[in-house]
């Protein structure tokens, strides 16, 4: 008889409103362009895979930004690519830590 081996899906951890609200607060342009006010709150390592709401799994994006980063028209280290002139150190060093390329590239 064949063993089947359960899958387990990550727990999720406990949600705060307030610091996607107080993130978004304290960063009022889109991360990636500069151009555009904020409009959402990303996570970068999305709640479905244990992504929290930690500073260091947020950013703040305009719409199309954000629609780029969930679109499936490029990768996310094309996404990266294309936005990384406009972005700030910090903001890179979290999504690049997120998509796991700082060993990669160095």
């Amino acid at each position: 008889m064949e063993q089947r081996l359960k899958f387990q899906k990550p727990e999720k951890p406990i949600r705060d409103p307030r610091a996607r609200a107080q993130y978004r607060k304290s960063h009022g342009r889109c991360e990636a362009c500069g151009k555009r006010p904020s409009a959402e709150v990303h996570h970068i390592r999305s709640r479905q895979l244990s992504g929290s709401d930690d500073e260091s799994n947020l950013l703040s994006l305009c719409t199309s930004c954000h629609r780029g980063w969930t679109g499936v028209d490029k990768t996310r280290r094309e996404w990266l690519e294309e936005h990384q002139r406009t972005m700030s150190d910090e903001a890179q060093a979290k999504v690049r830590r997120a998509l796991r390329l700082e060993d990669a590239d160095g």
